[in-house]
């Protein structure tokens, strides 16, 4: 996987996991240290007054999932 680009990986479509990881960069216009967040930890971290009204079904029952 080092040699490919972001943009060349697999499409992971609708089946995201709450353990699954994205990848961050810290800091672009600094020093960039690359770093990983789960995506329960993206979802846990919205914050509450955000509408996800526009949300795909899918999305919305993964959410749901993580949530309780």
């Amino acid at each position: 996987m080092a040699d490919k680009k972001v943009t060349q990986l697999t499409d992971l479509g609708d089946g995201l996991a709450a353990v699954d990881l994205f990848h961050v960069v810290d800091d672009p216009s600094g020093t960039p240290i690359n770093k990983k967040i789960t995506a329960a930890d993206v979802v846990n971290n919205i914050p509450s007054w955000l509408g996800l009204n526009s949300t795909s079904s899918n999305y919305r029952r993964w959410f749901y999932i993580i949530i309780n």
